[in-house]
């Protein structure tokens, strides 16, 4: 009984210690895990912390370099704005300068028109008159005129002219508004002088005046009539050019410049030439009158002369300056200025047709195709 109870009482014991020792083995293999964990997440804590210090380095870097670049763009926004400013301030300053000198200019001109000694209106004609013309056409002269004597401030007229002359008819039309003017404004004092040139077409105009005055070496005179225009008739004939013309009327292409002229244009020419001469000779004769101390034929020849001999002659009154007759008709030298103003490409132009004006100028200009008379 005894050594069965014993037996049975052991087997549990064997049992029990078997299981413990699983259950240590079972321990120890956990620790042993645990262990080999620990080291996996020691390393890879480790990794962790050098990946994070390298990323925070990098971001450090970037962080760096986009400071600079805000900073560089601010340091270059300034610079640009003191650009932009001294830029500002190199055009502004031109026009402020312009702008006080025009101002300083109007305010000078309205004090020298309450001036005690008071001003004359004055109205220049200078250039090729000619339809169109800036400076020289009716268009341009008579608004500039009629302003001028409308002026009841203003002591007198005075009306200066550097021409060598032009179309005739417009050189009438400014003729016949002076006149015109006149008579509506008898109370209104007016005088005459030319500069450069007082001739043809421009003599015509002075001759509204109740006197001429000329300086010294004013080209005067050149009462005369002349036409020209070049012919290629006999050069494209060499060259073996035809040229068509189709007119509705037998007498359309008078002096064509391509064809060989006619005897019967050419009188026409000339006798239309004779017309504008008489009608010219007619008012200077009507102006003038008794003053002309020379013969006709003279004066009437085409000729012209400086301004000296010119009062000599009888084509003008007095050899004198724009100051001495402002002093000796008005008792002011101060103007106001009615003259029409030309534009910067009418400027290149009228200093273009200076440089290549000739002094006496052409009496009558004929056009290809529509001859036009016009003297200069």
């Amino acid at each position: 009984m005894t050594d069965h109870n014993s037996h049975n009482e052991k087997a549990p014991n064997d049992s029990d210690a078997k299981s413990r020792d699983d259950k240590l083995e079972e321990v120890l293999s956990r620790l042993d895990d645990a262990k080999a964990n620990r080291g996996q997440m020691e390393d890879q804590l480790l990794k962790t912390v050098k990946y994070t210090g390298e990323t925070n380095k990098k971001v450090m870097d970037v962080m760096g370099t986009l400071l600079t670049v805000v900073v560089d763009q601010q340091k270059l926004q300034k610079a640009q704005h003191k650009n932009n400013r001294m830029r500002l301030l190199f055009w502004a300053m031109p026009v402020f300068f312009m702008l006080f000198y025009m101002g300083k200019q109007a305010y000078d001109e309205q004090q020298k028109f309450k001036s005690p000694t008071g001003y004359v209106a004055q109205v220049a004609i200078t250039g090729t008159i000619a339809p169109g013309s800036p400076t020289a056409s009716a268009d341009a002269v008579i608004p500039a005129l009629r302003k001028a004597f409308e002026d009841n401030a203003a002591k007198g007229v005075l009306i200066k002219i550097s021409s060598p002359g032009g179309s005739p008819a417009q050189a009438h039309l400014i003729y016949k508004e002076i006149k015109r003017l006149q008579t509506l404004y008898p109370e209104k004092q007016m005088a005459l002088i030319g500069t450069d040139s007082l001739t043809s077409g421009a003599m015509w105009i002075a001759a509204a005046a109740p006197e001429i005055n000329v300086l010294e070496s004013t080209y005067t005179g050149s009462i005369g009539v002349i036409v020209s225009q070049f012919n290629f008739g006999k050069a494209i004939k060499n060259y073996d050019i035809e040229r068509l013309i189709i007119t509705s009327g037998t007498n359309k292409s008078v002096l064509d410049t391509f064809v060989p002229p006619k005897q019967k244009d050419i009188a026409k020419i000339e006798d239309m030439a004779s017309q504008i001469h008489k009608q010219f000779k007619e008012i200077m004769i009507e102006s003038r009158g008794d003053r002309l101390n020379a013969d006709h034929n003279l004066l009437f020849s085409g000729e012209f002369w400086l301004g000296k001999e010119a009062v000599e002659l009888g084509l003008a009154d007095k050899v004198t300056t724009t100051t001495e007759l402002l002093l000796e008709e008005f008792e002011t030298v101060n103007i106001r200025d009615y003259s029409s103003k030309p534009g910067l490409l009418d400027k290149i132009s009228l200093s273009a047709q200076a440089l290549f004006s000739a002094p006496q100028a052409q009496s009558m200009a004929i056009r290809a195709y529509q001859p036009l008379p016009s003297f200069d």
